[in-house]
């Protein structure tokens, strides 16, 4: 239904059917039943481009729930939500294969990160996006901020990649954006913004966030043809970074950004292979 406890209860549903064998989930973003507000309906779609399943649903006899019908601001926030969820596309189809072969959610619980922490173990209004992405909507009304409680290893704003210190963070969210993290450690692949699938897919962005250790690793599964798992490691060096990238060739050429954080410097690097490469912080 179109109720501020529906969008609360989006997230344990989502959560538990991850955890029962079920990675693709998704409630009906803006409510099936009844009527939202614009408020309410801007937060569904904010909360719903980061689960499994995206979906807008209404009931017959509701209003009309496309995004205009509520108005040019929220026209705005649903798109970039939307555009949000399309250059994240290549995290999600890396987190279905993993689900596939192994079992793992999409979606999971944040004790996921940190499973002796019994802070984590209450907390069911954000969670994981596998294992790199942390994720905290906004799910009260009238709300423009919110506190978190963060599993213990470093943080940083996503894809922004200013740091996040302690175990709490309070972090704001005016309408039209949706607080996420990303681990230290990790990298976080982006792919362009599209209208749809079928649009060239001829660009990647690599979010690298370093650990205190000066490292991080990630992984990517390139679904195009016969399909293909590339892992990227980054390393700290004496004179920069070294990016190691191992797997099959590259089935389409594509351009790359890679976006370090983590370090104190600006540099920016092109070679043959259409790379950049620079250090954001």
């Amino acid at each position: 239904m179109a109720r501020w406890e529906d969008l609360q209860w989006a997230i344990p549903m989502v959560l538990n059917l991850g955890l029962s064998g079920r990675p693709f989930s998704g409630p009906d973003l803006g409510g099936f039943s009844n009527d939202p507000t614009e408020e309410l309906f801007i937060r569904w779609f904010e909360l719903g481009a980061y689960m499994p399943f995206c979906r807008g649903h209404g009931e017959q006899g509701t209003c009309r729930k496309e995004p205009w019908s509520f108005g040019p601001r929220a026209l705005d926030a649903v798109r970039s939500a939307l555009e949000r969820r399309m250059r994240l596309l290549p995290t999600f189809v890396a987190l279905f294969e993993e689900a596939h072969r192994s079992g793992l959610p999409v979606c999971r619980p944040l004790f996921f990160a940190e499973p002796t922490n019994e802070r984590l173990r209450t907390q069911d209004d954000a969670f994981l996006l596998g294992s790199d992405l942390l994720v905290a909507p906004i799910v009260q009304e009238g709300t423009v901020s919110r506190t978190v409680t963060l599993p213990n290893g470093g943080w940083f704003h996503f894809p922004g990649g200013e740091s996040v210190l302690g175990q709490e963070a309070k972090l704001d969210a005016p309408i039209g954006t949706t607080p996420v993290l990303a681990r230290a450690g990790s990298i976080v692949f982006e792919g362009p913004t599209r209208l749809h699938t079928s649009e060239p897919d001829t660009h990647r962005v690599w979010h690298v966030f370093l650990n205190e250790q000066g490292n991080a690793a990630g992984q990517f599964y390139d679904d195009v043809a016969s399909g293909r798992m590339v892992s990227v490691t980054v390393e700290r060096t004496s004179d920069g970074v070294r990016v190691e990238v191992s797997g099959p060739p590259p089935e389409i050429e594509r351009s790359r950004e890679i976006r370090i954080h983590g370090l104190a410097a600006m540099l920016q690097h092109t070679d043959e292979t259409e790379t950049s490469i620079t250090v954001a912080s």
